[in-house]
């Protein structure tokens, strides 16, 4: 409706009782009017102050009514506003023409007042109840497109001050893994890498569940072992059988020079000091969504400009294919690997690893891998 929820009505009719008759009848009711005795003036008073309701005669001089009803449908600011026909014949033929032209309803006159204000009424009803059907939907679509975009991993540039890099790949219709980049602070983010186990049908809910917990309760005074148990008792309830999730997880402080590392059941964080050699930092942690009562240990760490992390994905360190290798020789290779292009700048360090431990075996498995840098 307009302004004020005040609903206006235009007449259109070349009989000025007629319109006397309309105006006082619509005034009664509450409603606003507008009204001309020229039909070609119907149009442009109808774009300028778009009212709620038009009732136009149908035998105006010059211009007929259901042509000027063409072209209001075909003028996109008004096209949405029910016209009503107003007309002496009673002709058939006459209310096709009407209805054709897009018309939403016709009256014969001598009209009954309370017969057109009954109509007039219920199309109102009508284009109001569209109207909030309209608003209703448009914004459960904007909620759900919020709900995707806060889903979708973040890229570097969105985030320049997290100085990450990261490589994912995902193998079409198999995959459960994600990374997250969170801003929990000042100078303070989390990044996560996670794998989604149990690939099925339903691994794209899991994972979209998983992460809206992990959005929703990653906050300055939640740790990351107690989001995880958080997690844990909402994913319980929503894995099925045979479903479960590995987690890697660094939040680190550029503030206050620390970083805090849990696992759980991933590949161990690997940590590429400036002045040092790369290591693996081992914490233990129990896999998400399998036990009720869960327990995840964390380490923290003094850092220094400079320093890197590198969180990844099974995928990385348990190569199948032609040539598959354990877990552990999988790391160790990837410690070394680490340590021989750790002079790269972080975005070809991350990119570089992939061709050179992917090599010539086929991808089996979701590839993710996250550098960090101080």
């Amino acid at each position: 409706m307009n302004i004020e929820n005040t609903v206006t009505v235009l007449i259109v009719d070349d009989d000025p009782t007629s319109v006397m008759i309309l105006e006082n009848l619509m005034k009664h009711e509450g409603y606003k009017t507008l009204s001309t005795v020229t039909g070609s003036l119907a149009l442009p008073l109808a774009k300028n102050r778009k009212p709620d309701l038009i009732l136009l005669d149908v035998n105006l001089p010059g211009e007929r009514g259901p042509d000027i009803c063409r072209k209001m449908k075909a003028t996109p600011q008004i096209s949405e506003i029910p016209i009503l026909f107003l007309s002496a014949d009673s002709n058939v033929g006459s209310k096709i023409e009407c209805f054709d032209a897009g018309g939403q309803d016709y009256i014969t006159k001598p009209f009954e007042p309370r017969e057109v204000l009954a109509r007039v009424n219920t199309h109102l009803r009508l284009q109001q109840t569209q109207k909030t059907l309209t608003r209703v939907l448009s914004s459960k679509i904007n909620e759900i497109s919020k709900a995707q975009q806060a889903l979708l991993p973040p890229k570097p540039s969105e985030f320049p001050d997290a100085k990450f890099a990261v490589r994912y790949q995902q193998l079409t219709g198999a995959g459960g893994d994600f990374y997250d980049v969170l801003k929990i602070g000042d100078g303070v983010y989390d990044y996560i890498t996670a794998d989604v186990c149990g690939h099925d049908h339903s691994i794209a809910f899991v994972t979209a569940a998983l992460k809206s917990v992990l959005i929703q309760n990653s906050v300055p005074q939640n740790s990351p072992a107690e989001i995880l148990s958080i997690a844990n008792k909402v994913m319980t309830s929503v894995l099925q059988s045979g479903q479960f999730v590995g987690i890697s997880w660094v939040r680190i402080n550029r503030v206050s020079k620390k970083a805090l590392i849990v696992n759980a059941g991933q590949p161990p964080v690997f940590y590429l000091p400036l002045n040092g050699q790369v290591r693996t930092i081992d914490v233990s942690g129990d896999i998400v969504g399998i036990f009720e009562n869960v327990f995840f240990e964390q380490q923290e760490i003094d850092i220094t400009d400079g320093d890197r992390f590198l969180l990844c994905s099974d995928g990385i360190v348990e190569i199948g294919g032609k040539t598959p290798e354990s877990r552990a020789a999988g790391i160790e290779r990837l410690v070394k690997l680490c340590e021989s292009h750790k002079d790269k700048n972080l975005n070809k360090f991350v990119q570089s690893l992939v061709p050179i431990i992917i090599g010539d075996n086929d991808i089996n498995d979701d590839i993710v891998i996250l550098g960090v840098e101080i």
